[in-house]
């Protein structure tokens, strides 16, 4: 199992796409991510989408986030519901398509919880 140590960059990411998504935060580390409430509140769940695919759809359908990936281009391209797409090139150190598609949803909704009433009808940009 490949061992995740999280930057602070990374952190602001999750705490943001957790913002976007209406998740209350109830706790984090940087080994772990954060921690949310389950659907009735009855206890915190570990939630990390830049880790677990499972959180990354999951929050990808939760913000209307559409994702295509071209392999031979090593590209994400995302798309945002109110029909802006961008394209988002690749992970950290060595290639890896599943981390690259992790990563890009969760700079989308890291960008959405900064500006929500853009999110519905703007352009946005990622670095």
């Amino acid at each position: 199992m490949k061992i995740f140590q999280m930057t602070e960059e990374d952190m602001t990411l999750l705490l943001d796409a957790a913002k976007a998504a209406e998740f209350e935060v109830i706790g984090s580390h940087v080994k772990v991510g954060v921690r949310i409430w389950n659907e009735d509140r009855t206890r915190g769940i570990k939630w990390n989408p830049l880790y677990d695919d499972a959180d990354a759809l999951r929050l990808a359908v939760k913000l209307g986030i559409g994702v295509e990936y071209y392999h031979h281009a090593h590209r994400v391209i995302i798309k945002l519901p109110n029909g802006f797409t961008y394209g988002v090139s690749n992970g950290r150190g060595k290639y890896d398509m599943y981390e690259a598609t992790r990563r890009a949803i969760v700079k989308a909704a890291s960008v959405v919880s900064k500006n929500p009433e853009k999110y519905i009808g703007g352009d946005y940009e990622l670095a």
